[in-house]
Protein backbone atom coordinates (compact mmCIF):
# COMPACT_ATOMS: atom_id res chain seq x y z
CA UNK A 1 0.00 0.00 0.00
CA UNK A 2 1.12 3.40 -0.78
CA UNK A 3 2.00 5.83 2.14
CA UNK A 4 -0.98 8.84 2.51
CA UNK A 5 0.00 11.62 1.20
CA UNK A 6 1.24 14.93 3.55
CA UNK A 7 -1.40 16.67 4.99
CA UNK A 8 -0.98 20.13 3.03
CA UNK A 9 0.24 23.08 5.42
CA UNK A 10 -2.27 25.17 7.11
CA UNK A 11 -2.79 28.53 5.02
CA UNK A 12 -1.94 31.79 7.13
CA UNK A 13 -4.51 33.59 8.27
CA UNK A 14 -4.73 37.57 7.40
CA UNK A 15 -6.22 39.32 10.18
CA UNK A 16 -9.06 40.98 9.21
CA UNK A 17 -7.62 44.44 9.87
CA UNK A 18 -4.76 43.98 7.50
CA UNK A 19 -5.80 47.17 5.69
CA UNK A 20 -5.69 49.62 8.95
CA UNK A 21 -2.26 47.91 9.96
CA UNK A 22 -0.90 48.35 6.59
CA UNK A 23 -1.60 52.14 7.42
CA UNK A 24 0.06 52.46 10.57
CA UNK A 25 2.78 50.99 8.75
CA UNK A 26 2.74 53.10 5.68
CA UNK A 27 2.35 56.30 8.28
CA UNK A 28 5.63 55.36 10.07
CA UNK A 29 7.74 54.94 6.62
CA UNK A 30 6.51 58.23 5.27
CA UNK A 31 7.34 59.49 8.59
CA UNK A 32 11.10 58.49 8.35
CA UNK A 33 11.23 59.34 4.73
CA UNK A 34 9.93 62.83 4.52
CA UNK A 35 12.56 63.21 7.54
CA UNK A 36 15.90 62.80 5.67
CA UNK A 37 14.41 65.14 2.61
CA UNK A 38 12.90 67.80 4.84
CA UNK A 39 16.17 67.89 6.66
CA UNK A 40 18.57 67.99 3.67
CA UNK A 41 16.36 71.31 2.55
CA UNK A 42 16.57 73.01 5.77
CA UNK A 43 20.93 72.45 6.29
CA UNK A 44 21.85 75.42 4.70
CA UNK A 45 20.11 77.63 7.14
CA UNK A 46 21.16 75.55 10.19
CA UNK A 47 24.62 75.84 9.33
CA UNK A 48 23.83 79.55 9.09
CA UNK A 49 22.50 79.63 12.27
CA UNK A 50 24.32 77.51 14.43
CA UNK A 51 27.60 77.31 12.46
CA UNK A 52 29.69 73.92 11.86
CA UNK A 53 29.85 74.14 8.49
CA UNK A 54 33.56 71.45 8.27
CA UNK A 55 30.75 69.08 9.99
CA UNK A 56 27.49 69.11 8.38
CA UNK A 57 28.46 66.50 6.45
CA UNK A 58 28.02 64.38 9.87
CA UNK A 59 24.63 65.49 10.75
CA UNK A 60 23.85 62.48 7.21
CA UNK A 61 26.86 60.11 8.07
CA UNK A 62 25.92 60.35 12.28
CA UNK A 63 21.62 59.46 11.41
CA UNK A 64 22.81 56.93 8.54
CA UNK A 65 25.70 55.11 10.47
CA UNK A 66 22.83 54.31 13.59
CA UNK A 67 20.01 53.59 11.02
CA UNK A 68 21.84 51.09 9.63
CA UNK A 69 23.42 49.68 12.86
CA UNK A 70 19.61 49.56 14.87
CA UNK A 71 17.45 47.97 11.30
CA UNK A 72 19.07 44.64 12.23
CA UNK A 73 19.05 44.51 15.88
CA UNK A 74 15.22 45.84 15.87
CA UNK A 75 13.85 43.35 13.61
CA UNK A 76 15.51 40.62 15.78
CA UNK A 77 14.25 42.30 18.84
CA UNK A 78 10.75 41.96 17.30
CA UNK A 79 11.29 38.76 16.43
CA UNK A 80 12.59 37.51 19.71
CA UNK A 81 10.17 39.57 21.94
CA UNK A 82 6.79 41.79 20.49
CA UNK A 83 6.84 43.27 16.92
CA UNK A 84 4.27 46.15 18.09
CA UNK A 85 5.97 46.62 21.35
CA UNK A 86 9.32 47.39 19.38
CA UNK A 87 7.72 49.47 16.84
CA UNK A 88 5.98 52.02 19.11
CA UNK A 89 9.26 51.75 20.90
CA UNK A 90 11.32 53.07 17.93
CA UNK A 91 8.94 55.65 17.14
CA UNK A 92 9.43 57.19 20.98
CA UNK A 93 12.98 57.28 20.36
CA UNK A 94 12.42 59.10 17.04
CA UNK A 95 10.22 61.91 18.17
CA UNK A 96 12.35 62.38 21.14
CA UNK A 97 15.62 62.39 18.49
CA UNK A 98 13.43 65.15 16.42
CA UNK A 99 12.40 67.48 20.28
CA UNK A 100 16.27 67.10 20.88
CA UNK A 101 17.62 67.94 16.99
CA UNK A 102 15.16 71.08 17.17
CA UNK A 103 16.85 72.51 20.54
CA UNK A 104 20.23 72.01 19.16
CA UNK A 105 22.41 75.10 19.62
CA UNK A 106 25.79 73.90 18.31
CA UNK A 107 26.77 71.51 15.40
CA UNK A 108 28.10 68.72 17.23
CA UNK A 109 24.66 68.49 19.61
CA UNK A 110 22.48 68.32 16.20
CA UNK A 111 24.72 65.37 15.12
CA UNK A 112 24.44 63.81 18.79
CA UNK A 113 20.74 63.81 18.24
CA UNK A 114 20.31 63.18 14.83
CA UNK A 115 22.38 59.79 15.37
CA UNK A 116 19.87 59.20 18.32
CA UNK A 117 17.07 59.54 15.82
CA UNK A 118 18.53 57.19 13.40
CA UNK A 119 18.46 54.64 15.71
CA UNK A 120 14.78 54.91 15.47
CA UNK A 121 14.43 55.45 12.11
CA UNK A 122 16.30 52.50 11.99
CA UNK A 123 13.45 50.46 13.96
CA UNK A 124 10.54 52.35 11.88
CA UNK A 125 11.76 50.58 9.48
CA UNK A 126 12.61 47.24 10.13
CA UNK A 127 9.28 46.71 11.85
CA UNK A 128 7.21 47.86 8.74
CA UNK A 129 8.69 45.77 6.54
CA UNK A 130 8.50 42.83 9.28
CA UNK A 131 4.81 43.25 9.39
CA UNK A 132 4.14 43.07 5.54
CA UNK A 133 6.49 39.74 5.67
CA UNK A 134 4.47 38.37 8.65
CA UNK A 135 1.50 39.09 8.49
CA UNK A 136 0.70 38.54 4.81
CA UNK A 137 0.95 35.24 3.19
CA UNK A 138 4.07 34.80 0.72
CA UNK A 139 1.27 35.06 -2.31
CA UNK A 140 -0.10 38.43 -0.51
CA UNK A 141 2.68 40.89 -0.38
CA UNK A 142 2.93 42.02 -3.68
CA UNK A 143 -0.70 43.14 -3.79
CA UNK A 144 0.43 45.70 -1.23
CA UNK A 145 3.71 46.80 -2.64
CA UNK A 146 1.91 48.89 -4.99
CA UNK A 147 1.26 51.12 -1.74
CA UNK A 148 4.21 50.85 -0.84
CA UNK A 149 5.42 52.41 -3.80
CA UNK A 150 2.85 55.21 -3.27
CA UNK A 151 4.37 56.35 0.09
CA UNK A 152 8.06 56.50 -1.45
CA UNK A 153 6.95 58.73 -4.28
CA UNK A 154 5.05 60.94 -2.27
CA UNK A 155 7.76 61.20 0.21
CA UNK A 156 10.19 61.37 -2.68
CA UNK A 157 8.47 64.97 -3.93
CA UNK A 158 6.98 66.07 -0.99
CA UNK A 159 9.68 66.35 1.17
CA UNK A 160 12.13 69.08 -0.67
CA UNK A 161 8.97 71.02 -0.84
CA UNK A 162 7.78 70.72 2.52
CA UNK A 163 11.24 71.64 3.57
CA UNK A 164 11.83 74.30 2.17
CA UNK A 165 7.90 76.13 3.06
CA UNK A 166 9.05 74.95 6.50
CA UNK A 167 12.80 76.39 6.52
CA UNK A 168 11.49 79.47 4.43
CA UNK A 169 8.15 80.28 6.93
CA UNK A 170 8.52 78.83 9.91
CA UNK A 171 12.56 78.40 10.52
CA UNK A 172 14.71 75.78 10.68
CA UNK A 173 14.06 73.97 13.95
CA UNK A 174 10.53 72.97 13.05
CA UNK A 175 11.84 70.46 10.16
CA UNK A 176 12.80 68.33 13.55
CA UNK A 177 9.36 69.22 15.68
CA UNK A 178 6.91 68.56 12.42
CA UNK A 179 7.67 64.63 12.77
CA UNK A 180 6.14 65.16 16.71
CA UNK A 181 2.65 65.29 15.85
CA UNK A 182 2.65 63.20 12.80
CA UNK A 183 4.65 60.71 15.15
CA UNK A 184 2.34 60.85 18.00
CA UNK A 185 -0.80 60.13 15.81
CA UNK A 186 1.14 56.91 14.73
CA UNK A 187 1.83 56.07 18.27
CA UNK A 188 -1.57 56.84 19.35
CA UNK A 189 -2.91 54.80 15.88
CA UNK A 190 -0.89 51.85 16.79
CA UNK A 191 -2.13 51.62 20.73
CA UNK A 192 -5.43 51.27 19.01
CA UNK A 193 -4.36 48.44 16.84
CA UNK A 194 -4.77 44.70 17.75
CA UNK A 195 -1.54 42.79 16.00
CA UNK A 196 -1.41 39.16 16.38
CA UNK A 197 1.16 37.83 18.76
CA UNK A 198 4.06 36.77 17.34
CA UNK A 199 4.96 32.83 17.74
CA UNK A 200 8.50 33.04 20.04
CA UNK A 201 10.73 30.63 21.35
CA UNK A 202 13.44 30.39 23.56
CA UNK A 203 15.03 33.94 23.98
CA UNK A 204 18.60 34.20 22.53
CA UNK A 205 20.19 37.45 21.76
CA UNK A 206 23.35 37.24 19.34
CA UNK A 207 25.52 39.95 21.59
CA UNK A 208 28.46 39.10 19.61
CA UNK A 209 26.64 39.55 16.24
CA UNK A 210 25.20 42.66 17.05
CA UNK A 211 29.15 44.27 18.40
CA UNK A 212 30.81 43.25 15.22
CA UNK A 213 28.29 44.32 12.87
CA UNK A 214 28.30 47.37 14.28
CA UNK A 215 31.72 48.02 14.28
CA UNK A 216 32.30 47.06 10.56
CA UNK A 217 29.55 49.49 9.67
CA UNK A 218 30.93 51.55 11.53
CA UNK A 219 34.05 51.54 9.95
CA UNK A 220 33.02 51.28 6.27
CA UNK A 221 30.74 54.77 7.02
CA UNK A 222 33.72 56.27 8.78
CA UNK A 223 35.82 55.35 5.53
CA UNK A 224 33.65 56.44 2.87
CA UNK A 225 32.90 60.03 4.90
CA UNK A 226 36.77 60.37 5.47
CA UNK A 227 38.19 59.18 2.44
CA UNK A 228 39.00 62.21 -0.44
CA UNK A 229 38.21 64.83 2.03
CA UNK A 230 39.34 64.93 5.80
CA UNK A 231 42.35 62.18 4.55
CA UNK A 232 43.61 61.04 1.45
CA UNK A 233 42.28 57.81 0.02
CA UNK A 234 45.68 56.11 0.16
CA UNK A 235 46.33 57.42 3.67
CA UNK A 236 46.78 55.13 6.71
CA UNK A 237 43.63 55.90 8.33
CA UNK A 238 41.57 54.76 5.38
CA UNK A 239 43.43 51.86 4.64
CA UNK A 240 43.57 50.88 8.20
CA UNK A 241 39.64 51.39 8.17
CA UNK A 242 39.53 49.12 4.98
CA UNK A 243 41.30 46.40 6.63
CA UNK A 244 39.08 46.84 9.87
CA UNK A 245 36.09 46.12 7.48
CA UNK A 246 37.67 43.66 5.96
CA UNK A 247 38.75 41.87 8.72
CA UNK A 248 35.24 42.27 10.89
CA UNK A 249 33.14 41.25 8.02
CA UNK A 250 35.04 37.84 8.21
CA UNK A 251 34.62 37.39 11.86
CA UNK A 252 31.05 38.55 11.67
CA UNK A 253 30.24 35.69 8.94
CA UNK A 254 31.89 33.23 10.92
CA UNK A 255 30.26 34.41 14.32
CA UNK A 256 26.97 33.87 12.42
CA UNK A 257 27.68 30.59 11.82
CA UNK A 258 27.96 29.53 15.13
CA UNK A 259 25.36 31.17 16.51
CA UNK A 260 22.26 30.02 18.07
CA UNK A 261 20.15 32.71 17.06
CA UNK A 262 22.43 34.79 13.96
CA UNK A 263 21.34 38.13 13.89
CA UNK A 264 21.87 37.84 10.08
CA UNK A 265 21.02 34.34 9.52
CA UNK A 266 23.07 33.10 6.41
CA UNK A 267 21.00 30.86 4.90
CA UNK A 268 19.14 33.80 3.44
CA UNK A 269 21.98 34.24 1.65
CA UNK A 270 22.63 30.56 0.25
CA UNK A 271 18.99 29.24 -0.65
CA UNK A 272 17.45 32.30 -2.32
CA UNK A 273 19.50 33.48 -5.10
CA UNK A 274 17.50 36.33 -5.67
CA UNK A 275 17.96 37.80 -2.19
CA UNK A 276 22.01 38.80 -2.78
CA UNK A 277 21.17 40.03 -6.16
CA UNK A 278 18.66 42.16 -5.01
CA UNK A 279 20.98 43.45 -2.04
CA UNK A 280 23.81 44.03 -4.47
CA UNK A 281 21.72 46.05 -6.73
CA UNK A 282 19.92 47.74 -4.14
CA UNK A 283 23.09 49.07 -2.64
CA UNK A 284 24.70 50.12 -6.03
CA UNK A 285 21.40 52.07 -6.46
CA UNK A 286 21.45 53.88 -3.25
CA UNK A 287 24.92 55.20 -3.01
CA UNK A 288 24.82 57.90 -5.04
CA UNK A 289 21.93 58.81 -4.06
CA UNK A 290 22.51 58.83 -0.35
CA UNK A 291 25.92 60.94 -1.59
CA UNK A 292 23.66 63.34 -3.85
CA UNK A 293 21.63 64.09 -0.47
CA UNK A 294 24.76 65.02 1.40
CA UNK A 295 26.15 67.62 -0.75
CA UNK A 296 24.29 70.80 0.20
CA UNK A 297 26.62 73.16 1.95
CA UNK A 298 25.89 77.03 2.55
CA UNK A 299 28.18 79.44 4.62
CA UNK A 300 26.06 82.58 4.44
CA UNK A 301 22.67 83.15 5.56
CA UNK A 302 20.34 82.68 2.41
CA UNK A 303 17.56 85.18 1.62
CA UNK A 304 14.09 84.50 1.82
CA UNK A 305 14.39 83.99 -2.08
CA UNK A 306 16.93 81.72 -2.31
CA UNK A 307 15.23 79.62 0.31
CA UNK A 308 12.27 79.60 -1.72
CA UNK A 309 14.49 78.23 -4.31
CA UNK A 310 15.31 75.29 -2.39
CA UNK A 311 11.60 73.84 -3.08
CA UNK A 312 12.67 73.30 -7.04
CA UNK A 313 16.66 72.65 -6.61
CA UNK A 314 16.37 70.17 -3.61
CA UNK A 315 13.95 68.32 -5.77
CA UNK A 316 16.80 66.24 -7.58
CA UNK A 317 17.51 64.72 -4.33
Amino acid sequence: MSSPAPAPAPAAVVPKNIRWILLGVLMAMLLSMLDGLIVGTAMPTVVADIGGLDHISWVVTAYTLTTACSTPVWGKLGDLFNRKLMFLGSIVVFIVGSALSGQASSMGELIGFRALQGIGAGGMMAGAFAFIGVLLPPREPGRYQGMVAIVQAVGSIAGPLMGGFITAYLGWRWAFYVNIPIGLIAIVWWLLLRVPPARRGKVVIDWLGITLMTAMISALVMAATWAGSTYAWGSWQILGLGAAVVVLLIAFIAAEQRAAEPLLPPRIFTRRRNFPIAAVLLTVAAWPCSAARSTCRSSNRPSRASRLRTLACCCCR
